[in-house]
């Protein structure tokens, strides 16, 4: 029997994927959440380093507005303008300067291969970017698989997932992904079926589930008496609908003493 490197090099990763997963099935497919889309990032070349440093990018930008408006060129050289300046402040800097920030250059891009490197890594992560970039990518990664249980099944398929605001007064957001729609002339989703009984009795409802996933101790209550849902629409390979609700975040009121801690005033 004869065993080629890839599928050597396929079961190390198949051993390293499941023990950095702890074995979860679908741990190949749900790390596309974290996954960078792109190949590793590359070094900065000096004068775009320069045009972007903090202690420099303010100069390129006085000497663009100061000679940009006579060269009249076309907005689309903006950028090649924007370089050649660069270019020749890089080149006016002193030695010091420009070691300096080759240094900085070298360090700047270890950081971001030692980021990139972490992320082909896929593991989940509580950083508010990381999540974000996953709520990014959420229904592109997530619309195969409904759309594969319907093929499979024939099942009407849905999905709903969601967060309370991080803070007093922001925002609920839910996200629904639809796969199957009706028979109509006109089909439509779920959530398009009855649009006003979805966002009345599902969206509404799950809203006052995640107002109980809430901290109590973070003091504040939802009044959703006054809820107000904005429903956003886009297509994709099926229906992706995201819901942006406002309700009214309240200091919750103190809390009154029990009847038998309350004293009767003397006559």
């Amino acid at each position: 029997m004869q065993i080629v490197p890839g599928q050597i090099k396929s079961w190390f990763y198949y051993q390293k994927s499941t023990k950095t997963t702890k074995n979860v099935p679908f741990a190949l497919w749900i790390t596309a959440l974290r996954k960078p889309p792109g190949p590793a990032p590359k070094r900065l070349t000096p004068y775009h380093f320069y045009m972007r440093h903090p202690d420099h990018e303010q100069k390129v930008s006085d000497v663009f507005d100061a000679t940009w408006p006579a060269t009249g060129k076309d907005h689309s050289y903006t950028l090649a303008f924007r370089c050649d300046i660069a270019k020749e402040l890089l080149a006016a800097e002193t030695d010091e300067v420009r070691d300096q920030l080759e240094r900085e250059g070298i360090e700047h891009h270890r950081k971001a291969l030692e980021e990139h490197s972490v992320a082909l890594q896929a593991k989940p992560s509580d950083k508010p970017e990381h999540q974000q970039q996953a709520c990014d990518l959420l229904a592109t990664v997530v619309q195969p698989l409904l759309d594969g249980i319907r093929a499979y099944t024939g099942y009407q398929v849905w999905m709903m997932a969601g967060a309370p605001p991080e803070a007093p007064g922001g925002n609920f957001v839910t996200v629904v992904l639809h796969s199957g729609k009706t028979a109509e002339a006109v089909p439509r989703s779920f959530a398009e079926w009855d649009r006003e009984g979805f966002m009345k009795n599902v969206v509404k409802q799950f809203t006052c589930y995640l107002v109980e996933t809430i901290p109590k101790t973070d003091g504040v209550q939802a009044d959703l008496t006054n809820l107000e849902a904005v429903c956003i629409t886009t297509n994709s390979t099926g229906d992706t609908a995201t819901t942006v609700l406002r309700p009214f975040l309240a200091p919750v009121p103190p809390a009154e003493p029990p009847a038998e801690q309350l004293q009767k005033a003397p006559i």
